[in-house]
């Protein structure tokens, strides 16, 4: 069981938004939750006035937003901005705020390059798909003098947000790009893949014709479709839609047309939250 945490202040009737990760906190509690997960993320202008005004403002939280006020005249290192944050709230022990801490400096010590990285990173983890998508082409855009390696491993990421939006043929290109730059063996695999699933079995068997006869890479691109079709057959998802479909089947013509249209509502919400800029 997770642990349980002591709601203070209250709820924001307007959400501080956090630009960099276009992320929207509406109280204290979430606050911390944002400031524990993305703390490679938290730099100097994490800690500034608007913050402090929304904690006092929205949250209801004048002590502490007098305390965070002394903290930006003393330092604008972010984390005894944070530290004094989760002390008020008691979120984590000491033992966590030490190493929370140090992940912080950590993060304030990487790069311009890497920094970015790791914010295009936050976007895909968190399926903000059309963010990443636009970060890592930043980064490309930014980093044209990034060896071979770092390039390829962004478009690898690409080609994993395209996947995730079933452009194959574009992700297809894009692990071919990363393959083409450093010979990444798994960017080969993700490639075969997403040609897989981009072609009908005509067009893919034209497709294999043209590689190499000895190419191992098409037996593991086989084996994980089926592995995936296997893993995908046990999930939730699987099991809804093999129910409309027995339900479009029988007598329920009613219930299927109602369901079914909530599903595809439910899914195209999903998409638009993903597709956000």
């Amino acid at each position: 069981m997770g642990n349980i945490y002591q709601c203070v202040g209250r709820y924001a009737q307007e959400p501080y938004i956090f630009r960099m990760t276009m992320t929207r906190v509406y109280c204290i509690e979430e606050l911390c939750f944002y400031m524990v997960q993305n703390a490679d993320i938290l730099d100097e202008h994490f800690a500034n006035m608007e913050l402090v005004n929304w904690i006092e403002d929205e949250c209801a939280l004048p002590e502490l937003s007098k305390k965070l006020k002394g903290v930006l005249r003393t330092s604008i290192k972010p984390e005894s901005f944070v530290r004094t944050i989760l002390e008020e709230i008691c979120y984590i022990d000491e033992k966590e705020m030490k190493e929370l801490e140090r992940v912080i400096r950590s993060g304030r010590l990487l790069s311009r390059k890497q920094r970015e990285k790791v914010i295009a990173d936050y976007f895909f983890h968190n399926k903000h798909y059309a963010l990443a998508h636009r970060a890592y082409e930043e980064w490309l855009k930014n980093n044209e003098d990034a060896d071979s390696a770092e390039k390829a491993a962004v478009y690898k990421c690409l080609g994993n947000v395209y996947a995730r939006l079933f452009y194959f043929a574009d992700a297809a290109k894009m692990f071919d790009e990363a393959y083409q730059l450093c010979g990444d063996e798994d960017a080969l695999l993700h490639y075969l893949l997403s040609k897989r699933m981009e072609l009908d079995e005509r067009g893919y068997l034209n497709f294999v014709k043209t590689l190499p006869e000895d190419q191992p890479m098409l037996v593991d691109a086989e084996k994980q479709i089926e592995k995936a079709m296997e893993e995908y057959k046990k999930t939730e998802s699987y099991q809804q839609l093999a129910g409309l479909e027995k339900m479009k089947l029988s007598t329920r013509r009613q219930d299927f047309e109602e369901i079914s249209t909530w599903y595809v509502d439910s899914e195209m919400d999903s998409f638009r939250e993903c597709m956000v800029e």
